[in-house]
Order: C-alpha cells, then structure tokens, then sequence
C-alpha cells in the first residue's frame, strides 16, 4: 500500500468546483500532450537514473567517505535532506559509525560553514555541488571557499577526486569551475526548477551516495505518474481532489494559511521540501496561502493555542503513520496518576496525541485533511513527491498562476548583488 488521503471534510466543496476541476483536467492533459510537463516526464528516465546508479557506484569504490556534503540551496538540497530525513538518517549515524555523515551547507550561514571546515578531515570528505543556474549567490560563494581551503591544505590537485557539481551545460561560473579544476559535471535538467528536481540527477546523486536505492523513489513515483497519465477525467486521480479542497479554501473561504501538522520526526525534510514548493510556485499575484508545516506531537505545546484558538484563517493536513512500530511498551503502572499507559506502546502514545488534536479542531469548525502513511518505504516517499508537485501545477491552474517562475526572487537576487557590488 502506498499512503491514502481522507479529504472528506472537503467533499462538498470539491461537488462544487466539478466544471473547474474538469476544465483544469483538460488544460494540464493538452499541455502535457504538445509540450509535455518536464518533472512528470522526466522520472521516466531511465539513462539518467542509470547514470547517477554508476557514478554513485564509482565514486564510492575509488574513494573513502565518511562525510558526504551537499552545497546547494533550496531545491538543490531539500529533496535529498527529506530523504535522508525519512530514512532517519541524520540521528542513526550520530549512534552508528557505519552510517556516513551527512551535511547540508542549504543556509549561507558563515559560522556554520568556518566550523565545518577548520574540524573536518578532506580525505575522508566528498563534496557535491549544486546550483541549476550554476551562479546561485550563495553556491558559488561556498565553491570559492571551497577551493581555497583545498589549496591552503595543499591538496588542490585532490579537489576533483573529492568534488561532483551538477548544473545546466552551459557557460556559466560553475561550469568554468568544474573545467578549471577538472571536476566531473553532470547536467541539471535544463527545464526543471530546482523545486521541481528532486527527481533528477540533482536528488539522484546524492541519495545514491548516502547508500539508498533510488530505484524504489522512482517506482512509488511512476506509479502516481502514471494515476495522472491514465486518468479520463479529473476524478480519477486523486492529486485533483486534494488541490480543489486546499485552493477553495483560500479562493472562496478567505483562508490565508495552510497548517501541516507531520505526527513523526521523519516527516519534517518532506515539510521543508513542501514550504518551497508550495511558496515559489503559488505565492504571486497576491495570491497563495502560507504553507507552515509543524512537527507533531512537539509543536502542540508550541503552536496548538494560535492553530486552535487565534484566527480561523487556517485549513489542516495531518500526516500520520498509524501503526508502524508497536514497540516500547510500558508495561506497568508507575503513578496512578498516568495509569492509563500500563500497557501502552509508544505508537499508541502518539496516535492517541494526533488523534485528539485532529479532533479537537474539527470539533472548533476547521477543515482537515487526513494523509496515512502505513511505513517509512522509499517508495511510498517517492509517491507523496510526485503527488504534491502534481497536485501544486494543479493548484496553480485553478488560481491562474503560472507554477514555473518566481519572479519576486529574482527581485531580491538583483538587488543583493547590486549591493554586493557597490
């Protein structure tokens, strides 16, 4: 089973939009047609995914890492960092030597990056580079650093043993510095943001570095493809149904924010992942809602009041693994003031906590939609990926914007460097 979604709070809402959701049906099939959608065609792409598998494969052979390091921001590093999220990589590899070590360098944060580089060992060290447009601000400033610290070590000639970049085959400054130092490049998708890359050689890479089997992220992927692809009407997949509900909200109930309450803590790099794909894609035109995605049951103590009880400007999702891990169980009364846990699991404990939330806001007149993730399978992760880049393009048509650019970025890009500058 891959992960169900219960949008039944919404069914009305979405009888209403019928005409909408089949007109959008149809325009997103006519554009697939004669121009094709390059994130849902591209995970067909089975050279690609070949390619990443061997040089994955190769670098590993020649080379020992047991710090892997992603530079790149935005799209370029938060699909990798959910997968490695949901595999619970971040935490077992500060308990297991055997699992390799993971950095994200996503944030330009200056401290962060010196403290890196004066206490990390470059031969047990791989670094991938990624920036689409191969002069994203802060990528290049990372790979100047980058180089300098290999030639202050004297080790410049080890940087294209220790180094991959992936970005577009032209010529940009990332290019000239894969050609000036020799270090293997591999192309970023010419027509795919990197909002949109996960799917690609940007998340193939790396995923493959870390030890996990991209094949089954591309298979949970394909198959909610080839929903959309096999569809005759918009009722027949289900990313329609999820779109009409979360975008009504916000076009016709004045909602202004979409609160994702994500009851694990592997679910919070999807979360991240989400926010950006979300926000760039539908935030224009003075329209979109706020995408905020929350950690459950922590966030309870820290936000449930303002969700609860401050505006009613919110609708929910929930993401819930209901009964993965009957483990850890108490298995007597310690105080009987909590004597309702003897014999309570973990599992039991949390279920209990997102339940009773999600009832208590449906009980206050809010909207929830409910998504069921039955384990932490690759597959099903690939799934929701390319479920919520469908149902964002979806999205985007019914609120007559277009999902691909992000034009107040580029306005703050500008000025950044105009500053820079002078």
């Amino acid at each position: 089973m891959m992960f169900t979604q219960n949008i039944a709070d919404f069914k009305e809402i979405i009888t209403q939009k019928e005409s909408q959701l089949e007109d959008a049906f149809q325009k997103i099939k006519s554009r697939h047609q004669s121009q094709g959608i390059a994130f849902l065609d591209a995970v067909f792409d089975d050279e690609t995914l070949e390619t990443a598998r061997k040089k994955a494969q190769d670098i590993k052979s020649k080379t020992k890492i047991k710090n892997l390091v992603l530079l790149g921001t935005g799209g370029s590093a938060l699909g990798t960092r959910a997968v490695a999220n949901w595999k619970g990589h971040f935490f077992k590899s500060q308990l297991d030597d055997d699992y390799m070590r993971f950095f994200v360098f996503d944030n330009f944060d200056p401290l962060t990056l010196h403290d890196f580089l004066s206490k990390s060992e470059l031969d047990e060290t791989y670094f991938i580079i990624i920036s689409k447009s191969g002069g994203t601000l802060e990528t290049m400033s990372q790979a100047y650093l980058l180089v300098e610290y290999f030639e202050q070590q004297g080790k410049i000639a080890e940087l294209k043993e220790r180094c991959t970049i992936v970005t577009e085959p032209k010529d940009t400054p990332l290019k000239r510095l894969a050609d000036k130092y020799d270090i293997t490049s591999y192309d970023h998708h010419l027509e795919i943001g990197g909002r949109y890359s996960v799917l690609t050689m940007t998340g193939f890479l790396p995923i493959y570095l870390l030890g996990y089997d991209v094949a089954e992220i591309v298979e949970g992927a394909r198959d909610i493809a080839n929903e959309f692809l096999n569809a005759k009407s918009w009722s027949d997949c289900q990313a329609f149904h999820s779109a009409a509900a979360i975008t009504a909200m916000e076009m016709d109930h004045d909602k202004e924010a979409h609160i994702s309450l994500m009851y694990g803590d592997r679910y919070f790099g999807l979360g991240l992942w989400m926010r950006q794909l979300i926000a760039e894609s539908l935030g224009k035109d003075g329209k979109g809602m706020v995408f905020a995605p929350a950690l459950g049951p922590v966030d309870q103590h820290s936000q449930l009041q303002l969700y609860a009880d401050g505006p009613k400007n919110k609708v929910f999702s929930f993401f819930m693994t209901q009964t993965a891990y009957r483990k850890n169980e108490i298995t007597r009364e310690h105080d009987p003031a909590f004597s309702y846990l003897k014999d309570k699991t973990t599992s039991d404990i949390k279920d209990a906590l997102q339940f009773g939330t999600l009832s208590s806001l449906r009980n206050k007149g809010y909207l929830v939609r409910e998504i069921s993730v039955p384990h932490f399978a690759l597959k099903i992760l690939g799934g929701l990926f390319m479920h919520f880049m469908l149902e964002t393009i979806i999205s985007a048509e019914l609120m007559g914007v277009n999902a691909f650019d992000q034009p107040a970025v580029e306005d703050s890009k500008n000025r950044t460097r105009n500053i820079l500058k002078k």
